[in-house]
């Protein structure tokens, strides 16, 4: 594809400068695995007709690709695929660059197949709750080649929510996995525009409509016709699956229209084992900030901590952080005192990771109600505690786990901040 090469070698490059020459070989090594994987797959076409004993009763839909380096969502569907094909045919639907692709594979298929549909890039100006009308047929062919009888959307972010309903008129039923609030709002973290604030599940009109005039150009009313649409949705879903009761709980709060019984709460699988007991140092000296370097991850809370505790008292702590993210933020916290910018991590290396820096204490000041956050497990097994703020499923596993301490989100980066020096 022209320009690809250049595109390609201007990102290596901002990461180099954001992330460092470690990272980018760590990128670069997630890379080779995803697309090993991918050529596992032999291409096939719907006109050959598929063996009954290959056939799989769900198709998944994952409106991005599913890759290692991704994280999140994408790498939690891939392990539990993995999981169900030894035991029998399993199916997903996702949608990449330039194209969908249909991966079918596991118990019964004699060898990985793959069908492949090509698809126009959307408009970059347009709502994201209408860039893919394209996906319903490509979701009904998929669905007759892999023999699937039922859907289930992995993520609707980025997705028409008439989406799925369409679908069921169509007599093909569905599921849902909600990893964040993409039903209640098209900025899934909740992170209000422009303060950056979390919104409290802002259900003001005139609120909400200036948060998202920020991004976007939509008609009045906009956001009340979404939700009623996304009630809609939760009311014909046959199941809704949350990573962490907290989710759960605040959805069926959100929407009464879920009823409890067609819910289901499936935590992530941790991509480590074990939980290696280590004397950790306190006062603490050494403290880093882990996961994806993101405004709603709480990297600007990190650097408001960095820089009050650097303030008064100089030279008794060093930084770290660990996990890519915005080139920006990455560029910002570099810049810190006494701070080292690791960069990104393959997911479930984070603990030999924070064992050879011989941290003493993570920071996850995610500003929303995080889902469930595989970054704790990975801490939790370098035997490192956290400081997090009381808020959303995270909060409450610190709390359950006793694997930290958590902050009122009210106080802020300030209170991180005092909890750390009382600690000393």
């Amino acid at each position: 594809m022209p320009g690809l090469l250049p595109a390609r070698l201007a990102l290596a490059a901002r990461l180099l400068a954001a992330e460092g020459p470690r990272s980018l070989v760590e990128r670069w090594r997630d890379r080779r695995r995803d697309e090993a994987r991918s050529r596992r797959f032999t291409l096939a076409d719907t006109a050959t007709p598929l063996p009954p004993g290959a056939r799989s009763p769900t198709l998944w839909f994952l409106p991005f690709p599913m890759q290692r380096r991704r994280g999140g969502a994408a790498i939690q569907l891939l392990v539990r695929l993995e999981e169900r094909a030894a035991t029998e045919p399993v199916a997903v639907l996702q949608r990449l660059g330039d194209r969908f692709r249909c991966e079918l594979w596991g118990r019964g298929v004699e060898r990985p197949l793959a069908l492949e549909w090509l698809r126009e890039l959307p408009d970059a100006a347009a709502a994201p709750a209408f860039l893919d009308d394209s996906a319903g047929p490509i979701l009904s062919e998929a669905a007759r080649w892999v023999g699937a009888t039922r859907l289930h959307f992995e993520s609707l972010v980025d997705l028409p929510l008439t989406l799925p309903i369409a679908l069921r008129e169509r007599g093909l039923p569905f599921g849902l996995s909600a990893h964040d609030f993409a039903l209640f709002c098209l900025r899934p973290h909740l992170i209000e525009e422009p303060s950056g604030h979390f919104c409290d599940f802002s259900a003001d009109p005139s609120r909400c409509g200036r948060c998202l005039a920020a991004s976007w150009s939509l008609r009045p009313g906009f956001q009340e016709e979404r939700r009623a649409v996304a009630r809609r949705l939760l009311a014909l879903a046959d199941r809704v699956e949350f990573p962490s009761e907290s989710t759960r709980r605040e959805h069926l709060r959100l929407f009464p229209e879920l009823t409890p019984e067609r819910t289901r709460v499936i935590p992530p699988h941790s991509l480590v084992e074990g939980t290696p007991h280590r004397t950790v140092e306190h006062p603490p000296r050494r403290i880093a900030f882990a996961g994806a370097v993101h405004r709603h991850k709480g990297a600007l809370e990190f650097e408001s901590v960095v820089r009050r505790l650097e303030a008064q008292q100089p030279g008794r702590y060093r930084w770290h952080v660990f996990g890519g993210g915005d080139p920006a933020l990455l560029g910002r916290l570099r810049r810190l005192p006494r701070t080292r910018v690791h960069g990104y991590f393959r997911a479930g290396s984070l603990p030999e990771r924070l064992v050879a820096a011989e941290i003493d204490l993570v920071l996850l000041p995610s500003i929303w109600p995080e889902a469930h956050c595989l970054v704790l497990d990975e801490c939790a097994a370098a035997g490192v505690p956290v400081v997090a703020f009381a808020l959303g499923a995270l909060g409450e596993r610190v709390l359950a786990g006793g694997l930290g301490e958590v902050v009122d989100p009210g106080a802020g980066a300030d209170g991180i901040a005092d909890r750390i020096a009382s600690l000393g």
